[in-house]
């Protein structure tokens, strides 16, 4: 059973990652739980019932719409920031993702001027977090690209997430390098050989773009 946290806004950039987080654990026993992070402010219309009550809609939708008995899916509200509640969400309900939406390219000022979804990046390092594009398309990716430099070895548990999804999308994991000058270190190559080593479950490849 894993557990997929999906933090919401109620925006459409939040639904498209529960729709897609449903997407690509359809077939694996999951419970989602759908997490808004309630801050009050004075300004603002309605206020913590409202949020309540959309938050309960979500999931007595979800539950109808994306009947699977293999998935359940539960709501969590705390008062506090985003990123708190994040945190506190992953320890509490011990969870294997996080899923995100973003803004997408047209959005990447925006993004790094201080977006929830790439706070969290920065700052949460115990659950792998999968940002979700406003304009991506649905569908299980045929190819994963997971871009490396080598200088780090990597333990296998450390990229189990990344494994678990490549065998559950039955895709191809291309591991990109990019080459600036120099050739690989004695390190970088050991690095390169053991990573191989852990990624012999599923298929892959090791691909080196060459920057001038």
């Amino acid at each position: 059973m894993k557990n997929i946290l999906i933090p919401t806004d109620f925006s459409i950039n939040a639904q498209k990652a529960i729709d897609y987080a449903i997407l690509l654990f359809k077939k694996e026993e999951c419970t989602f739980h759908i997490l808004h992070a309630y801050q009050m402010a004075p300004s603002a219309p309605g206020g913590k019932l409202d949020s309540e009550n959309q938050l309960n809609q979500i999931v007595k939708k979800l539950k109808v719409e994306k009947e699977n008995p293999k998935h359940n899916f539960k709501n969590i509200m705390i008062t506090d920031t985003p990123l708190s509640a994040i945190n506190v969400s992953i320890k509490n309900n011990d969870v294997d993702y996080v899923f995100m939406g973003t803004k997408g390219a047209k959005g990447l000022q925006g993004i790094f001027m201080g977006s929830t979804t790439v706070n969290v990046i920065k700052n949460i390092d115990t659950c792998p977090i999968v940002s979700v594009p406003e304009k991506s398309k649905y569908g299980v990716p045929d190819e994963i690209i997971f871009t490396n430099d080598f200088k780090n070895p990597f333990k296998k548990v450390e990229i189990i997430p990344l494994i678990t999804l490549a065998e559950l999308c039955k895709s191809t994991l291309t591991v990109v390098y990019i080459k600036i000058g120099k050739e690989l270190s004695n390190e970088q190559k050991s690095n390169k050989k053991l990573l191989a080593n852990n990624l012999k479950k599923v298929k892959h490849q090791f691909l080196e773009v060459v920057m001038d």
